[in-house]
């Protein structure tokens, strides 16, 4: 592989409209420029399973998912890389998020698991990637809480949050259900673009971010240019290559075409 740029694409924020579409405007450019021998690349924080249902007007060759713990072939369909919870663990963590949460999804490969009550079943039966949990304000707090000591004491790491639970970091309000992403230690965006790049021999310097949130700063950290939504978190936009327009407004075709 030696696509003239890579561009790793942030999904949820991004890459969708907030009524979780990919527009047409998008779709094109990603089109054009796949055509002109650039290679891009979905990369999210969701499951496989939650996104690619959504691509319905454009074609992707892979998808980095679970914040970067699952690499996937969509063509080939075949697994190019898995960081696995292990068992004991994610017990422990379902133990522990319990009492606090309204809603969960286990990550595993192309698949995810959502019932709170079949949770422990599910978890014994797959090997899982991430835990993402999901529940009311002021519960999830708490847990956040709890979980910024609970996660480095077991080697995992909060890969992605709501804006809302670090206040004195981004200063934002969520609205409805506030969300917390449990992956292992080292896991994330960043990580898993260096391990693609090092999977097919890509030079970072032909590579691209696009992002929105906390958890895209770290590919914005390892690749050569970064692309910052107008709705994207301030640290982003200080950090970016450059800032294009909202989710809403094309800004990943904004983007696509400035740099290409």
């Amino acid at each position: 592989m030696n696509p003239d740029k890579v561009f790793f694409v942030d999904v949820d924020g991004t890459l969708l409209s907030d009524d979780k579409k990919v527009s047409q405007a998008n779709a094109d450019a990603i089109h054009d420029a796949q055509a002109k021998g650039h290679l891009v690349v979905p990369t999210t924080g969701c499951s496989y399973e939650s996104h690619i249902k959504r691509f319905t007007n454009v074609d992707f060759n892979y998808m980095i998912a679970s914040n970067g713990a699952f690499i996937y072939d969509i063509k080939n369909q075949k697994v190019l890389h898995e960081d696995f919870l292990s068992t004991d663990i994610a017990l422990k963590i379902y133990d522990l998020v319990r009492p606090y949460i309204t809603g969960i999804r286990l990550h595993s490969g192309v698949s995810v698991g959502t019932s709170i009550d079949d949770a422990i079943e599910y978890i014994r039966n797959n090997r899982l990637t991430q835990i993402a949990i999901c529940g009311d304000p002021e519960p999830m707090k708490k847990l956040f809480a709890m979980l910024k000591e609970f996660a480095p004491a077991n080697g995992l790491c909060l890969a992605n949050y709501s804006k809302s639970l670090d206040e004195d970091k981004f200063n934002y309000e969520d609205d409805g259900n506030i969300g917390i992403d449990i992956v292992n230690v080292g896991v994330g965006k960043g990580e898993a673009v260096k391990l693609f790049c090092k999977m097919f021999n890509i030079n970072p310097a032909n590579t691209v971010s696009m992002g929105d949130g906390f958890n895209d700063l770290a590919m914005f950290d390892v690749t050569a240019q970064s692309v910052a939504m107008g709705n994207a978190l301030e640290a982003l936009k200080q950090r970016a290559t450059i800032t294009v327009a909202d989710n809403n407004n094309d800004g990943v075709a904004e983007g696509i075409r400035r740099i290409t």
